[in-house]
């Protein structure tokens, strides 16, 4: 028998990938130009489940809209495609600020007293089911592959799914734990 959480994926899955959901990847978000078709279903079923479990939150005057948790989702989709795991099972919301936010560091000078400063961030990933955002480093991301802040902080949460940060996720496949 299935459990609430899987009914509820199964009916994500089975629901039909919207239209306009597809021109706005296929304009917006290389990655997805460059999946393969037989990718497809699996992915547009991950951004489905994904947009059903997870909370999106705008921060420092930031407008939440569809598209921006759409292109957010996709990214999010292609770290899952192919690997059998949960979706992000620690990560509950993802806050998106518009533009690069502070945050107050804290660290020991030279002469062993701490120091505060603020730090400016395009994004972090918290283990206690958090993931912070800049929407203007998105955008950027968006039309520069070389980098890309949603990947590199969803795959934060990747690594942290065994309960520590060690530099890689769980991995089912025996060679590929060990090479």
């Amino acid at each position: 028998m299935l459990d609430r959480k899987e009914r509820r994926r199964r009916a994500a899955r089975a629901r039909p990938f919207p239209e306009p959901w597809q021109t706005t990847l296929q304009e917006r978000v290389p990655l997805y130009r460059r999946l393969p078709a037989g990718d497809r279903d699996e992915f547009h079923g991950l951004i489905q489940m994904f947009l059903g479990e997870k909370n999106f939150e705008g921060a420092g005057g930031f407008e939440m809209t569809e598209t921006v948790k759409l292109i957010v989702a996709a990214h999010a989709a292609v770290l899952l495609l192919r690997r059998p795991t949960d979706i992000f099972p620690k990560l509950s919301s993802i806050l998106v600020y518009p533009s690069e936010y502070a945050v107050k560091e804290q660290f020991a000078n030279e002469d062993g007293f701490v120091e505060e400063i603020d730090e400016e961030r395009s994004g972090e990933s918290w283990q206690t089911g958090a993931l912070v955002l800049s929407w203007e480093e998105i955008e950027r991301d968006l039309s520069d592959s070389l980098q890309n802040v949603v990947l590199h902080e969803f795959a934060h949460q990747l690594d942290a799914e065994s309960g520590d940060m060690t530099g890689a996720p769980i991995l089912a496949d025996r060679d590929l734990r060990r090479r």
